[in-house]
């Protein structure tokens, strides 16, 4: 069953779910289950308290140093070396991706839409006409273009218009004028 292709917006949405849901709990909850930890700990003094709470509150990594250094029980220790690189790498991931310009969700659409243009049938269109549909398709699949999101509108009308998998030369011209119209 070939479902429609995830397009950029609900690709973002779930990327930004799962990150706030990450980051919800590194940044809100860990921290939190660190101070409480902390304070009711017998043994520690009311100065080593305030400092290592004051560590956890002001420090980027405060909460998973603690979590290693501070703590005694091993769970504590174990979900703060599993969050603590985690989070250093995701972060990392999402700047260099997006220095690069990776558009999350772009490019396998646009791969999707190549694919069902071989598919269609299409009597009254020329092979050199549809290898230049497949070229605008690819030239819009890549990362770095800016106006990638405006563009994405193009390869959604193009799947509407094979939904019945025909192309007629009339479909075919108002979607390559559409193409060079904003591509120029």
């Amino acid at each position: 069953m070939e479902g429609l292709p995830l397009t950029p917006q609900t690709a973002s949405a779930i990327s930004a779910w799962i990150l706030a849901v990450v980051l919800g709990f590194y940044l809100v909850v860990f921290p939190i289950w660190m101070l409480v930890h902390l304070f009711i700990q017998p043994e520690r003094s009311v100065g080593g308290k305030v400092a290592w709470a004051l560590g956890i509150l002001l420090l980027p990594f405060g909460a998973t140093l603690y979590g290693l250094f501070g703590s005694r029980r091993t769970g504590v220790q174990f979900v703060a070396l599993m969050f603590g690189p985690f989070l250093a790498l995701s972060v990392y991931a999402l700047f260099v991706a997006g220095a690069q310009g990776y558009d999350w969700g772009r490019k396998p659409a646009s791969l999707v839409a190549i694919e069902r243009l071989g598919q269609v049938e299409a009597p009254d269109i020329s092979l050199q006409e549809m290898d230049q549909m497949k070229y605008a398709l690819q030239k819009l699949a890549e990362p770095g273009s800016p106006t990638a999101r405006e563009e994405f509108g193009l390869i959604a009308a193009l799947h509407n218009i094979l939904q019945d998998g025909l192309l007629s030369q009339q479909e075919y011209d108002r979607w390559i004028q559409a193409y060079w119209s904003r591509a120029h």
